[in-house]
């Protein structure tokens, strides 16, 4: 194959970057020098080499067949558990890849352009419920989707979709969202309903940078039966960005329990459950509990947020 050096410092390049790691220090540290690779003959490389591809078949559903380097498929690979060969205790590679930058670079491996967001749930109560994130430009819309589903206390049960909207279009004036430009699904069944004039690609396969600055008006909506459409704002964009983690700043409210019945089964929910003196409010209580609802707690979804970077 000609050229294999530079194809091979692309697809670095490109894997580390979609895991987070500045384009600047992955040329300038990893890959200053030629690389040297070699055919071996050696039984247990080529047995490790072997054994590995078989392990990745199952993450194949990430390929894109529109490129050679399959950067969805390298995520998942990236977090298999793997027998390190100095020490045989069980790695992470990406973790051992990003300590060992961190150690010889400091914060500034990971530093790259995010953006703020304000995301509201759309509910007919007083009570608000928004969190304000940061989100890093190289994430994909399937890593907004549990970022957005720790932020919010959900259990990542049901569907979801992505609505872009290219003009500035207000998200409040119906029941139901209007037809979007740009629909991005979770299901590949859903193309089997694309409506004509309208974009429509998979969750996994659109990275936020990509797309971004096409559309003035975004819409999350997660369980499409209970139909819970999240406004989300872009508030900023940040240049220098130096966690490997999206982080929360803040929020208010308790976003509803998963299965409550969407907003005719919510409002009931909290009328139980703000009762003095209801036969049901103890059992719906325990079970809300059982299904993650709680109020906002900074610390507390911080930490579930740093949970949904995949590992």
């Amino acid at each position: 194959m000609k050229h294999v050096e530079q194809f091979l410092k692309q697809a670095i390049v490109d894997t580390l970057i979609a895991d987070g790691f500045n384009e600047q220090v992955v040329r300038d540290e990893l890959l200053a020098d030629e690389i040297s690779f070699t055919s071996t003959m050696d039984r247990k490389t080529v047995g490790s080499l072997n054994q590995t591809i078989q392990e990745i078949e199952i993450f194949m559903d990430k390929a894109n067949d529109n490129s050679v380097i399959q950067l969805g498929v390298s995520n998942k690979a990236n977090r298999m558990l793997k027998k390190s060969p100095q020490t045989r205790d069980y790695i992470w590679p990406i973790e051992e890849m990003q300590s060992l930058l961190e150690d010889k670079i400091g914060p500034g491996a990971f530093q790259q352009a995010a953006i703020q967001i304000k995301v509201s749930l759309r509910l007919e109560t007083e009570q608000p419920v928004w969190r304000r994130l940061i989100v890093p430009l190289n994430c994909t819309f399937f890593d907004l989707h549990h970022i957005l589903q720790k932020a919010f206390n959900w259990e990542d049960s049901h569907l979801h979709e992505f609505h872009l909207y290219q003009q500035e279009t207000s998200l409040l004036d119906n029941y139901y969202l209007p037809k979007a430009d740009y629909l991005l699904v979770s299901n590949e069944e859903a193309f089997d309903y694309q409506q004509d004039g309208q974009r429509m690609e998979c969750v996994d396969q659109v990275v936020l940078g990509e797309v971004l600055g096409q559309f003035k008006s975004i819409a999350y909506n997660y369980d499409l039966g209970d139909d819970w459409q999240h406004i989300i704002e872009v508030e900023k964009r940040i240049e220098a960005f130096d966690s490997r983690y999206p982080v929360c700043l803040d929020g208010e409210g308790a976003a509803p329990p998963e299965d409550v019945g969407g907003m005719p089964g919510y409002s009931e929910f909290l009328e139980i459950i703000t009762s003095d003196d209801h036969p049901d409010k103890v059992r719906m209580l325990s079970w809300a509990e059982s299904a993650g609802y709680r109020p906002f707690e900074q610390l507390h979804q911080a930490g579930r947020i740093r949970q949904a970077n995949p590992l």
